[in-house]
């Protein structure tokens, strides 16, 4: 069982990352890049989730589809590696939460 941040892009792109990968700034710090190329996409939604337990997350569009995913099924890259595709958006179509 380990913690990670599982992020998702408005374009169904996602992925898993660790904590640890995130180093701790001072308050009013410019932060650092959690994405390697957005492909004019943007984060959707970021949930903190436990590896190794069977935990599911729930992707919901603008548009109302839904898909029901296991968080193990999901890849684990890096901080600023790219992620893989979670849910088939449809055309004019977003990514606008992710439940745990």
């Amino acid at each position: 069982m380990a913690d990670a941040a599982l992020m998702v892009l408005n374009d169904g792109r996602g992925k898993l990352v660790s904590p640890d990968e995130y180093p701790v700034r001072n308050r009013g710090g410019k932060g650092v890049k959690t994405w390697g190329n957005l492909d004019g996409a943007a984060i959707a939604d970021v949930a903190h989730v436990q590896t190794g337990v069977d935990q599911k997350a729930l992707i919901v569009t603008a548009c109302g589809m839904a898909i029901l995913i296991r968080v193990d099924d999901v890849a684990k890259r890096s901080r600023t590696g790219g992620g893989v595709r979670l849910i088939d958006v449809a055309e004019g179509d977003i990514v606008v939460s992710v439940t745990v």
